[in-house]
């Protein structure tokens, strides 16, 4: 089968746009009439008659409908992982073929069909959304209040991140996978999917994490506010339960810290102990000092 896509060196199944663009390109260049060295009229009767069956909506039908079809018998790689499947096991190898050839033909359908509903940059932008929404929770709640419902709330937020990381996969490896098998694309999908995952799932919360140990150092910095802190708590590891009134507010805050490095500095026997707090954002918290009653 002549490839007229291949003939106007656009990829298999380009949109008109991309057709005409490169039909005026080759026209130009070889165009009986020009003086290009390339300039030869068996050429570009050739370049005219791919034009003219990709631009008749009728013949281009025709034409996608059987290209589709050779380069499905063509593409050995597209039929790799439909060939490993326990149904095709105990087949012979052209009942296979043609096993997998009418698997990946219905595939193209069902993928073409919820393309034309819903296409795949409409998901992958609505994951990215959904993904930023997600990060923004996590950003939020991140300075958590034991005595408040912002644990599970970071667990949401994370949650819906990692939702929406798998649809942005699940849409990227669905696409690649139809381009490989009509062979508009030739490396390893999979992998390509599965990296994306995964740096997305680990650069997000170390983005967030980061941001916010930022935010925590400014705040504390431009916005202290001393305070006086009761201790609730002090486990045998030295990790110290306090809680404290924010001036202005009626709900304590309570705060968990790791002082074993710090033991030196706190005299583990009173029970109270001065914090530095951020008026902007209460739940920003450090231990100062200890201090008598």
């Amino acid at each position: 089968m002549i490839n007229c896509y291949h003939i106007l060196k656009v990829p298999n199944f380009s949109d008109s746009a991309t057709i005409k663009k490169s039909y005026r390109v080759l026209a130009k260049r070889y165009h009986p009439d020009s003086n290009t060295p390339e300039r030869s009229a068996q050429t570009f009767a050739i370049i005219s008659k791919a034009y003219q069956t990709l631009t008749t909506p009728a013949a281009k039908i025709i034409h996608d409908e059987q290209l589709k079809k050779a380069l499905l018998y063509e593409s050995e790689e597209a039929y790799r992982r439909t060939l490993q499947k326990p149904k095709a096991q105990n087949m012979s190898v052209e009942l296979r073929r043609k096993w997998a050839f009418q698997a990946a033909q219905k595939e193209i359908r069902d993928y073409e069909k919820k393309e034309k509903i819903f296409p795949v940059r409409y998901k992958i932008a609505s994951g990215g959304f959904a993904a930023i929404f997600s990060l923004g929770i996590v950003y939020k709640n991140y300075f958590v209040d034991l005595n408040s419902n912002d644990l599970p709330m970071i667990v949401l937020g994370y949650s819906l991140f990692v939702i929406s990381c798998v649809s942005i996969l699940a849409a990227v490896y669905k696409k690649l996978r139809i381009d490989l098998l009509l062979q508009r694309a030739k490396y390893a999908y999979d992998k390509f999917s599965f990296t994306l995952f995964f740096t997305m799932v680990i650069a997000g919360p170390v983005l967030v994490f980061g941001i916010s140990s930022y935010r925590k150092s400014y705040h504390l910095k431009h916005y202290p506010v001393l305070v006086s802190a009761s201790i609730v708590e002090l486990t045998p590891d030295s990790t110290v339960l306090f809680a404290f009134r924010p001036m202005g507010s009626e709900h304590m805050i309570m705060k968990r810290k790791d002082i074993s490095e710090e033991k030196h500095l706190f005299n583990l026997k009173e029970k109270w102990v001065v914090v530095r707090y951020s008026e902007a954002d209460p739940r920003i918290v450090e231990l100062v000092e200890k201090r008598k009653h």
